[in-house]
């Protein structure tokens, strides 16, 4: 998930869901779901993939683990593209 799509998610993710946070500190956070992210985020997240890429990951498939970092999602959606 090197794509302009993935630069479009993290963009989105950041600016929709994330605010105030900056990306240097999405990027390298070791646990999203730490102060960055709560549930709604998650929710929102999902709204994202959808969105982004035509995924649609239902809540009951996913974890907090799934949410931790940048890297977990990466891998979350990426288990769902194919």
């Amino acid at each position: 998930m090197t794509d302009l799509r993935y630069e479009t998610f993290v963009t989105r993710l950041i600016e929709e869901i994330a605010d105030p946070f900056s990306v240097d500190e999405v990027l390298r956070s070791s646990d999203l779901t730490e102060g960055i992210l709560d549930s709604l985020g998650i929710v929102e997240i999902l709204e994202l993939v959808e969105d982004v890429y035509g995924i649609d990951i239902a809540e009951e498939e996913v974890t907090r683990d799934d949410f931790k970092t940048m890297t977990s999602i990466k891998a979350l959606v990426e288990s769902h593209r194919y």
